[in-house]
């Protein structure tokens, strides 16, 4: 099941979005200013390889089923069904399932600062098919939502500075703008003011 999208409020997160090539699944459970949350169904060998960075936020992974393998700072640590692992902010980090069984948690993001509105164009993104060979979605796309969101907290891929982060939102800010990538943006999340 994919997520449907809404006229004037873009995709309901509350219905199941599936990557079509790592096959994780994902579906909010809750979303509040204080924090976002979503299920993540993980199936073996996927997960999120990208190491990033939360500046403002603290990300708490819930372990319902199966173990999850965190990476923060280069430190693994696993965790078990039952276990919460909170990845304060600011700190580097990934996570994936190791294990052959199918991995379910839930990421909770304190505050919930723009997750909803990440999520959608996540979700987007990959009902539309704009995935490479290893399930990522559009990363130049993901810029340009980002800024085009007035993100407070931009998901920061951890071996790009700061300040050169920020002039690449800046660049595919201006190429997303020519490149007509605000009608996805207002698809995707239901806003219509510019």
């Amino acid at each position: 099941m994919s997520a449907t999208t809404s006229a004037t409020t873009g995709i309901d997160l509350t219905i199941p979005f599936t990557n079509p090539i790592t096959r994780e699944t994902f579906r909010c459970v809750q979303s509040a200013p204080d924090s976002f949350s979503v299920e993540w169904q993980v199936p073996p060998q996927a997960g999120v390889y990208l190491e990033h960075v939360h500046a403002l936020q603290d990300e708490i992974i819930h372990v319902k089923q199966g173990e999850v393998v965190i990476i923060m700072n280069g430190q693994s640590r696993s965790a078990a069904a039952g276990e919460v692992v909170r990845v304060p902010k600011g700190i580097r980090h990934y996570n994936y399932n190791a294990r052959t069984d199918m991995l379910v948690c839930v990421l909770e993001y304190q505050p919930a600062l723009d997750q909803h509105r990440f999520f959608q164009c996540l979700a987007g993104l990959m009902q539309d098919g704009e995935l490479d060979a290893k399930g990522q979605v559009s990363i130049p796309k993901m810029l340009y939502f980002a800024r085009r969101m007035r993100s407070r907290d931009p998901l920061r891929p951890a071996g790009i500075p700061e300040p050169i982060f920020k002039l690449l939102l800046r660049i595919f800010f201006i190429f997303g703008a020519i490149a007509g990538w605000e009608h996805q943006y207002r698809q995707y999340t239901g806003e219509t003011n510019v």
